[in-house]
């Protein structure tokens, strides 16, 4: 093996610290990455919750799940609600049906008619 000239030796140290350098920035960068991206989700959760909390009020334990991640991409996320929402649609669905099967006495549909034509002001 060939003697290793002194500038050798500083050049291979150098390049050893500036790597050693190189992977610890790589490190604390992608610990920030991690960092913002968690406040990130958390804010996102939050907003989700909220977002929950108007359509469903009677049912805010409703949650979301992920099935396909993609990077960077929050546009994966699909609805998934629990079992007192579902309870709840279930509930208003059958009202619906009741509401549909109901006769309508002649009073209602003149009544009904008057209101129409008022609120769109046909005669």
């Amino acid at each position: 093996m060939p003697p290793v000239l002194e500038s050798d030796m500083h050049s291979r140290e150098y390049l050893a610290e500036q790597k050693c350098k190189g992977e610890a920035y790589l490190k604390e960068r992608d610990a920030r990455i991690a960092e913002h991206k968690a406040a990130e989700q958390e804010s996102l959760k939050d907003i989700q919750s909220i977002a929950r909390s108007l359509v469903y009020p009677s049912a805010p334990n409703a949650q979301l799940t992920q099935k396909a991640r993609g990077a960077d991409d929050c546009s994966d996320l699909e609805y998934e609600p629990d079992a007192e929402e579902e309870a709840y649609v279930e509930e208003e669905d059958l009202r619906g049906e009741e509401e549909v099967a109901l006769p309508k006495s002649k009073a209602m549909v003149i009544m009904q008619t008057y209101i129409l034509n008022n609120m769109y002001n046909v005669n």
